[in-house]
């Protein structure tokens, strides 16, 4: 896209003449003064919000218009350009700062795996040595053991089957929204309407989609709480607490998701209040009670987890000694355990927040070439330009309805910075792809020994 393409579609979406600076600009960069010095151009007040639908012009421009035509509508941000906002910058950098710990381990302990397997002259590739050490250990641990760590088992499969309702529930209140969308609001039109309609429709999938999650993670912790037996009790010689750890990775996940459920519950209470109320009371009364519900319901999972863990690390220390017979098998499938938790808490929070937006791949990976001057939005916005290639890439670092950074060289440091922790949770991201199928192996390679123990 063209360069006065691209001052157009601001001109109209922030009400400034780009063109006017950009002019100013470049000849004052020959000379190597500032692009913009103080007072070389005035601006024009800053828009009421970043999505302006008319330019902010002087009053002699206004009356220029006939009264009875309708504002311009706002362009159409072109393909090859992206506009970040401030408060999704801010947004950005409070997801990556969430996770921090945990890509910075999770990277750390999958950089260990392959040392420790050399160290213990294990191909990780191969499973049938875990299977005979599952087996063995499971030779050692007693029925009475064994029937305490089903029972607990068992009530967290409980716990899961309840969740499982629940996330039938919102599939049926989702279908609910052929209702909704046919509702017709007083004073707003078709369009409006349809993009409120779409908008709900997006909340329910954040809904739904952040159920699946968990059902998810609890799956994993099933196939893996027998192999954490042995793990916990070749660590209990070390002085470990890996399910300890583990546990808590998954209460910070089922938190994360509760609140992006119960977020998106409220979200979607305000959506329907608008309209007709007798009309959608029943569907309003549903999510209500799929709040309350999710709020118990989580509270019982994660009730049970912690009993299941307990279990686990009680059994565990009963069995230091067993474990020292395959001390250093245990070790590498500690590094692996440890290594997927961690990582699997980054790709839940990097799949369910601002961090799964698809445009940070694009504007940040690579960031790109920073212009040498900031744009003005006025006298209360700035935006800094950077171009990736042939695409231009407007960050909004002051504005309005938000500030990321107070100015240009800030801005640059903090997007810099945003840049590099978004690269370090691809990278956790992409090593979270190797370590999961890994760990899957080697907890079924260890349970189905366990299951099958060898004989006393």
């Amino acid at each position: 896209m063209s360069t006065k393409q691209q001052d157009e579609y601001l001109k109209t979406a922030f009400g400034i003449n780009v063109a006017g600076h950009g002019a100013a600009a470049s000849a004052l960069a020959k000379q190597g003064a500032p692009a913009v010095p103080p007072g070389a151009e005035e601006d024009p007040p800053p828009p009421a919000s970043p999505y302006a639908t008319a330019p902010v012009g002087t009053p002699h421009a206004a009356a220029a218009a006939p009264p009875d035509d309708p504002p311009p509508s706002p362009s159409k941000q072109p393909d090859d350009m992206a506009m970040i906002q401030p408060q999704d910058l801010m947004k950005l950098r409070a997801g990556l700062a969430s996770i921090e710990r945990e890509i910075k381990d999770g990277l750390a302990r999958q950089h260990e795996i392959e040392g420790e397997a050399k160290k213990a002259h294990v191909d990780l590739k191969k499973t049938d040595a875990v299977a005979k050490a599952g087996a063995r250990f499971g030779a050692a641990i007693s029925d009475g053991e064994r029937g305490n760590f089903n029972r607990a088992l068992g009530e967290v499969e409980k716990s899961r089957e309840n969740i499982r309702e629940l996330f039938e529930r919102a599939h049926q209140a989702k279908r609910q929204l052929d209702i909704f969308r046919k509702l017709k609001l007083e004073n707003v039109s078709d369009a409006e309407e349809d993009e409120r309609g779409k908008q709900a429709a997006n909340i329910f999938d954040t809904v739904v989609n952040s159920l699946k999650a968990v059902l998810d993670l609890v799956t994993g912790d099933l196939a893996q709480f027998p192999a954490a037996i042995p793990a916990q009790a070749g660590l209990e010689i070390l002085g470990g607490d890996g399910v300890k750890d583990r546990v808590e990775e998954s209460f910070k996940r089922i938190e994360a998701e509760q609140n992006n459920i119960l977020d998106g519950l409220n979200n979607m209470v305000s959506q329907l209040n608008a309209f007709r109320a007798d009309q959608i009371t029943a569907l309003i009364e549903e999510l209500h009670d799929l709040a309350r519900a999710l709020l118990e319901r989580f509270k019982e999972l994660k009730g049970d987890l912690k009993a299941m863990g307990d279990q686990i690390r009680v059994i565990a220390k009963a069995h230091k000694g067993d474990a020292g017979n395959f001390a250093p098998l245990l070790s590498v499938y500690g590094k692996i355990a440890e290594a997927e938790g961690l990582l699997s808490t980054v790709e839940g929070v990097a799949r369910s927040t601002i961090l799964a937006d698809k445009r940070w791949m694009g504007v940040l990976v690579p960031l790109g070439t920073r212009d040498r001057f900031p744009l003005s939005l006025g006298e209360n916005g700035e935006a800094l330009v950077y171009r990736n290639g042939r695409t231009t890439n407007y960050f909004i670092i002051k504005a309005s309805s938000g500030t990321f950074a107070d100015s240009a060289d800030d801005g640059a440091k903090g997007l810099e910075k945003l840049a590099d922790a978004y690269k370090s949770l691809q990278a956790a991201r992409d090593a979270y792809g190797q370590v999961k199928p890994l760990a899957e192996q080697w907890s079924k390679a260890l349970s189905t020994g366990m299951d099958n123990p060898a004989k006393r």
